[in-house]
This record gives C-alpha cells, structure tokens and sequence, in this order.
C-alpha cells in the first residue's frame, strides 16, 4: 500500500483536467435534475388545469342544459323569477367550487426549479473550495 506522502502531488494541467471533468459531470447531472423537476412540475399544472377546465365546462354545460327543466319544474311549486334563482345560485356554487379547486392547485405549483437552484448553490461552494 502506497502511503499518501508517497503519492506525487499532482500537477496544475491535471488538477485542471479532473476538474473539467468533475465540472462536466456535474453540469450534466444538474441538468437531468432541472429535466425531471420540470416535468414533474409541468404534469402538476397540466393536472391542475384540467381540472379547472372541467369545472368550467361543467358549470357552462350544467347550466345551458338544466336550468330550463328545472325552473320548469319548479314554476309547479314557485314562481319563476324564484325557481330560476335558486337554479341558478346553485349551479354558480358547484362550478366555482370546482374553479377554484383547480385555481388553488395552480397557485401551489412553484414555478422555479428549487431543487435544481439549491443544488447548483451548492455545487458552486464546492467549485470555489476546489479553487482555493
């Protein structure tokens, strides 16, 4: 076994060239994280939206196609301006739940890569202590 006072200290050109290389790897390895944190974060808003969307589609179709045959159920009971209120205030409150479940998961989706920052804040500290 070689003891380490034994070992030839390295020259600058080959610390420079393990450096490169280390440099090179790292660069690679941030940008598959970035990749994957992106898409990860890309599916969330997807997921999001298409709830958002769904739920605006449900209010508008809900609404066209409904409000009609209930007032006009209820005009047996109420009279119109009544049956159409109540119609109508309960299909504003079933979409805008659903808007504003899909608008909460949108707002939760944090938009910059924060893994992929924290490591680069640190993959910059180890390349200043290889320097000094």
């Amino acid at each position: 076994m070689i003891s380490p006072q034994a070992q030839p200290e390295r020259s600058i050109g080959e610390l420079f060239a393990v450096l490169g290389r280390q440099t090179s790897t790292l660069i690679q390895q941030e940008m598959q994280l970035a990749t994957a944190e992106f898409t990860a974060k890309a599916t969330a808003f997807a997921r999001s939206s298409t709830l958002l969307l769904v739920g605006l589609a449900l209010l508008a179709l809900g609404g066209a196609a409904l409000v009609g045959a209930i007032i006009a159920a209820l005009t047996a009971v109420l009279p119109l301006w009544a049956s159409a209120l109540i119609v109508g205030a309960f299909l504003a409150a079933a979409g805008g739940t659903i808007v504003m479940t899909g608008l909460a998961g949108i707002r939760a989706i944090q938009p910059l890569p924060t893994a992929t920052l924290r490591t680069l804040r640190d993959d910059l500290m180890w390349v200043k202590g290889e320097l000094q």
